[in-house]
């Protein structure tokens, strides 16, 4: 297997860092916010970040055949992300919840090679087979006891969300620049997010500083940031590979989630997380096809 160069290993791991402290942003910031509030002001602070970064970095003029596949993106990563997690959050806990996020490497295992052409994965069946009962178990376990949880219903479309966002950008990718393809999705998928505008002023006058502080974290940091070095990152690595670090954000989200928020899941819902962890990374395991068409 080729080795992960410099420039991918940079921008991977500070976006893991960064995706992982935003689920206990977001549980912090549910505090005093709706979980559409949160959102639009998290993406309308992230959007404005970006803006700035333009002073660095210009982003091309996407061509006019690719605005609807670019509007499509910004949806899904946006407003149909954004707002399932959220809803997720107001029920189980912040590391319940990555680590049924940390589902989206075996769904991209399953998609990327009928979209994007890329070679599969192998052992993509058995990581299913384990990551469906570890996520009944973190159900469970958030529920109290054989009590299935809504919060893990939301948790799984916002894995749907955030794979078919991967496979959408890596598409992108093959034509513009990774800011490019980051800026743009923010933005777009911002628009969308306006139409939650109404009472916002009111939420922000009542919430409590931290929680719009956690808002303003996430906006510039989660958001802005590390959605361009994910992107960057996915210049160089396969859809499915650059995924494949994703099932770190668990195991850093548990800890980032003590320290914020001395928040501990229930025991089932930890075993449950870990049985989940581990069917991610078999379903990660290349076959030699994989490797030697990879492109890094």
């Amino acid at each position: 297997m080729k080795r992960l160069n410099i420039s991918a290993g940079f921008f991977i791991t500070i976006t893991l860092i960064l995706w992982a402290s935003a689920f206990s942003g977001i549980r912090a910031a549910l505090e005093s916010y709706s979980p559409e509030h949160l959102g639009l002001l998290r993406y309308g602070i992230a959007s404005l970040a970006t803006l700035f970064l333009c002073l660095f970095w210009r982003p091309e003029l996407p061509q006019k055949r690719d605005w609807p596949h670019i509007f499509l993106t910004g949806f899904m990563c946006v407003p149909v992300y954004t707002i399932s997690i959220n809803y997720a959050e107001q029920t189980i806990s912040a590391g319940s919840t990555s680590f049924i996020v940390s589902l989206v490497p075996v769904i991209t295992g399953f998609l990327a090679p009928l979209t994007l052409k890329e070679a599969p994965e192998r052992g993509t069946w058995i990581g299913l087979a384990l990551c469906i009962p570890g996520i009944a178990l973190i159900s469970f376990g958030e529920g109290g006891g054989l009590t299935l949880s809504i919060g893990v219903a939301w948790g799984i479309l916002s894995s749907l969300s955030g794979t078919t966002t991967i496979l959408l950008q890596k598409s992108l990718l093959k034509t513009y620049s990774g800011y490019t393809v980051s800026a743009w999705t923010m933005w777009t998928g911002t628009l969308f997010m306006f139409f939650f505008f109404p009472g916002l002023r009111t939420s922000i006058e009542q919430a409590s500083l931290s929680s719009t502080l956690s808002i303003l974290y996430l906006g510039i940091f989660p958001g802005a940031i590390a959605y361009i070095t994910f992107a960057l990152a996915m210049k160089h690595l396969s859809a499915a590979r650059t995924s494949r670090f994703l099932f770190f954000i668990p195991i850093l989200s548990l800890i980032i989630a003590f320290i914020w928020l001395r928040e501990i899941p229930s025991i089932l819902a930890i075993v449950g997380g870990g049985i989940t962890l581990l069917g991610v990374i078999l379903s990660q395991r290349q076959s030699p096809t994989t490797i030697s068409q990879t492109r890094n």
